[in-house]
């Protein structure tokens, strides 16, 4: 289709602390016509990145890609990707979390926000 790739560059400090510079490039443009119900039928994980969350026909694929996965006995695993995603998307994400995700990533600050707690 029409876009540019997306691409993430990622600077890591001595110290390990990291900056990611990224352009979602085409991917912005994710949606559930885009699937391949037979693909991830066959897969052992089904992974979701939070960052392409945002619109809903992402938030429509996400959806049914995880209902194709459960339905399949594929494992659905969801990066909550950024502290910013979290404040958009808390619940949604919350109830992806409750209904299909099997593997949630995050870094502290991300699953606190999540479940607006400041002790871990």
């Amino acid at each position: 289709g029409d876009g540019v790739t997306a691409r993430c560059h990622i600077m890591v400090t001595p110290d390990g602390e990291r900056t990611m510079c990224t352009h979602l490039g085409v991917s912005t443009e994710f949606a559930a016509e885009n699937l391949d119900a037979d693909i991830i039928a066959q897969s052992k994980v089904l992974y979701l990145e939070g960052y392409l969350f945002d619109k809903p026909s992402a938030k429509a694929a996400f959806e049914m890609g995880a209902k194709i996965a459960k339905d399949n006995g594929t494992l659905v695993a969801l990066t909550l990707s950024d502290l910013f995603c979290v404040d958009r998307h808390r619940d949604a994400f919350l109830d992806l979390v409750a209904t299909h995700v099997d593997l949630l990533f995050s870094n502290e600050e991300e699953i606190l926000a999540l479940y607006k707690s400041n002790d871990l």
